[in-house]
């Protein structure tokens, strides 16, 4: 049981009270498992909300089906301008917090297809409550250079599958995930993805790359690569390039087609355990 209050204030635009409370109950038997939860949320620019969440799990890592989620119910999630900083440096970041709300439902597998060979599989599908929408940017400049935001209602299925295969020192994994319903102003709305790994058994050296390709853009593929080496037991040294094609190809990495990211980065490290 949790209970809070948060009050916001932004000069020349407005105060937002918001007060939430939750309660939640489990239960685990150690393959099977059950959840629910239920709370109440009101704030002073939208009113009141009831979240809750159901979900059954099932966890069996020596059957064909190793584990199985499924869940839905109505979320609440607390956004602000503030949470795009990471992706979108440039975002205008004035502006009151939200509590945005959907209804939602989401389902994952694992699957055993063979001797070190798995697959998972994903989906979920969300709707806005009304007059409870997300915060999206736009793409679009205002005046100052900043990048413009909104608040939207949305309507959104993601999937997502994947392979991954491990042998020895070896390992190779194979992704895919998609937008299947609103873009709301993204570019790139299907990824593949790819990792490979090797691994000294002994853990005294380790290499890895990643790849994510755009399946319905022109973005650049992102690549990175890392490697380490332990030469003394205390000792690790380590190297990584990320954004590796417009490092070596001179390319444009570009946010919301306005500002130029930065185009790749080489790190040499090293690391000593006491």
């Amino acid at each position: 049981l949790s209970a809070g209050y948060s009050y916001d204030t932004v000069a020349d635009v407005d105060e937002l009270s918001t007060v939430r409370t939750d309660l939640s109950l489990a239960w685990d038997s150690g393959i099977f498992g059950a959840f629910a939860s239920v709370g109440f949320l009101t704030d002073s620019e939208d009113g009141a909300a009831v979240p809750f969440k159901v979900g059954l799990s099932l966890d069996s890592p020596g059957s064909i089906v190793t584990a199985f989620d499924i869940s839905g119910g109505i979320s609440a999630d607390r956004a602000t301008a503030a949470d795009f900083a990471r992706e979108d440096p440039f975002v205008f970041r004035a502006g009151l917090p939200v509590n945005a709300s959907d209804w939602n439902v989401a389902a994952s597998a694992g699957i055993a297809l063979a001797r070190g060979l798995s697959a998972n599989l994903g989906a979920e599908y969300r709707k806005s409550l009304e007059d409870r929408g997300i915060l999206v940017t736009t793409g679009e400049a205002a005046p100052n250079g900043l990048i413009l935001f909104e608040r939207v209602e949305r309507e959104s299925l993601v999937t997502e599958a994947g392979l991954e295969w491990s042998a020895s020192m070896y390992s190779l994994g194979a992704g895919y995930s998609g937008e299947w319903m609103d873009g709301l102003y993204s570019e790139t709305l299907h990824w593949l993805t790819g990792t490979a790994s090797v691994a000294d058994p002994g853990k005294v050296w380790a290499a890895r790359a990643d790849l994510a390709f755009a399946l319905d853009s022109t973005e650049l593929p992102r690549i990175g690569l890392s490697a380490s080496y332990r030469p003394l037991s205390r000792l690790l040294l380590s190297l990584s390039v990320e954004d590796l094609v417009p490092l070596i190809g001179g390319q444009e990495r570009m946010i919301d087609d306005v500002y130029q990211e930065r185009s790749g980065s080489v790190m040499l490290s090293g690391r000593i355990d006491f």
